[in-house]
């Protein structure tokens, strides 16, 4: 099976809902956990990424 992106898996749990579809099967169907349908359900978009902190560069121990 291809692999969606998290947009269109959302839409597509979305949709499934509005069908008539309970969580559970959703979480089956999809393969994800019962958190995830609650987000798509509730939420049109996926919360943006956190961001990382800055990593150190390899030579950070050596400079002056």
């Amino acid at each position: 099976m291809l692999r969606m992106s998290n947009v269109e898996l959302r839409a597509t749990v979305r949709r499934g809902h509005r069908a008539g579809m309970k969580m559970r099967g959703l979480e089956r169907n999809y393969n994800v956990s019962r958190q995830t349908v609650k987000k798509a359900k509730d939420s049109v978009w996926p919360e943006p990424r956190e961001k990382l902190p800055p990593r150190p560069a390899a030579l950070d121990p050596y400079s002056r």
